[in-house]
């Protein structure tokens, strides 16, 4: 079963609003950008017909209308996720700001237009605070997200995350937001630890182990490859870095240590 949210709060609370807007249940899977910038991309990325072509046969992320961006610089004054390049569009229908907490929040209504698919309608709640601060919100009203997205995520530096963490940092020795928001699926570009980070021949079905299963609690099967490295902000050298799809599980010990009897 997928993490549906049934939680009470300003986020669950946006995304019923949005169900008529996106066609959706009122409480069902969503999808958040860690250190989304101004990307639009994943949208189109992320649009289920998408997806099954990409992934063909076997498990995908169940179809996702409401998304949740967070970044702590943006938005820069344009709240807004109009995009167009020929083959993608993203047209605002409809904004409106509101407050989270201490944290600016703006609730768009947008509709996907591509090349390839039927245009669709989507939600995007974004909210400026750091990923740190999302996730304290999110577990304080019981949230939860189906797809975790964290494309360039603000490592290494260029986000300003605290100690330059990487959310994908599979080692152990830091506490993620992943860890904390227990996606059932993941779209990265990257990830840290387990070497080596970057396969262009990754196959579907094989796994991601962590560096350290007794302090990391979840592995990552790959399913497909999403899109090329070939988007905004990827570039230097990263010519293996694809949008990858990976499906989120717990490590053996996790499960093991769950069946154990208890005392």
């Amino acid at each position: 079963m997928p993490s549906i949210s049934c939680g009470s709060g300003p986020i669950t609370e946006a995304m019923q609003e949005s169900s008529l807007w996106t066609g959706t249940a009122v409480n069902s899977p969503a999808a958040v950008y860690l250190s989304s910038g101004n990307d639009s991309r994943m949208l189109s990325v992320t649009h289920p017909k998408h997806i099954r072509a990409k992934a063909g046969d076997g498990p995908v992320p169940e179809p996702v209308g409401f998304y949740v961006h967070v970044d702590k610089e943006n938005p820069h004054g344009n709240p807004g996720l109009d995009y167009q390049d020929g083959r993608t569009q993203v047209k605002q229908w409809h904004r409106e700001q509101l407050s989270i907490g201490p944290y600016d929040a703006w609730h768009l209504k947008l509709i996907v237009r591509s090349d390839r698919y039927a245009e669709r309608n989507v939600a995007v709640l974004r909210i400026k605070a750091t990923n740190d601060e999302f996730t304290e919100m999110a577990l304080a009203e019981d949230w939860k997200t189906h797809c975790l997205i964290t494309v360039l995520d603000g490592c290494t530096g260029y986000g300003g995350q605290p100690n330059n963490r990487c959310e994908v940092d599979l080692t152990g020795k830091r506490r993620t937001n992943l860890l904390d928001l227990k996606p059932d699926w993941l779209i990265t570009d990257h990830f840290n630890g387990p070497g080596p980070w970057l396969w262009h021949d990754l196959e579907a079905g094989e796994v991601i182990e962590p560096d350290d299963p007794k302090r990391y609690g979840l592995r990552f099967k790959h399913r497909c490859a999403l899109a090329s490295p070939q988007w905004p902000g990827a570039g230097r050298g990263d010519d293996e870095r694809f949008v990858r799809l990976y499906q989120a599980e717990p490590t053996q010990y996790w499960v093991d240590r769950q069946e154990q009897p208890r005392d």
